[in-house]
């Protein structure tokens, strides 16, 4: 009985701490990439969501209104490529691995569900 209840609570403190490593990493994001900015265009990001998967790691991007739709939609793929770019290499800094990295712009909304604005593999 002991051996099972050791067991057990070994992995509840795995996945404890798995999620902890995420939520660092979305306080992390949420600090030092707010907002998106193109000349006299800035998207506020609203949130970010950060999940480990086996094979990649996968973030979503969350904005609302839309003002942030408009603007986001204004912005040049270079500046987002390059702004996607930033994100995976402070997630990969963080975490010491090279995975494929899946990012997604969703438009949040109160009623319909979210609205995917982009889609980025890198």
């Amino acid at each position: 009985m002991k051996k099972i209840v050791f067991i057990f609570m070994i992995l509840i403190g795995i996945s404890i701490f798995a999620n902890s490593r995420e939520k660092a990493l979305e306080k992390i994001l949420g600090y030092k990439y707010h907002s998106l900015i193109q000349g006299s265009k800035r998207v506020k990001i609203y949130s970010y969501d950060v999940d480990f998967n086996k094979k990649d790691i996968k973030i979503v991007i969350e904005i609302k209104g839309k003002e942030a739709k408009d603007a986001f939609e204004k912005i040049s793929l270079k500046k987002k490529k390059e702004f996607f770019g930033d994100l995976a290499t402070e997630i990969r800094g963080n975490i010491g691995e090279i995975t494929p990295i899946k990012i997604e712009v969703e438009l949040e909304r109160k009623i319909l569900p979210d609205k995917v604005l982009c889609r980025a593999e890198i």
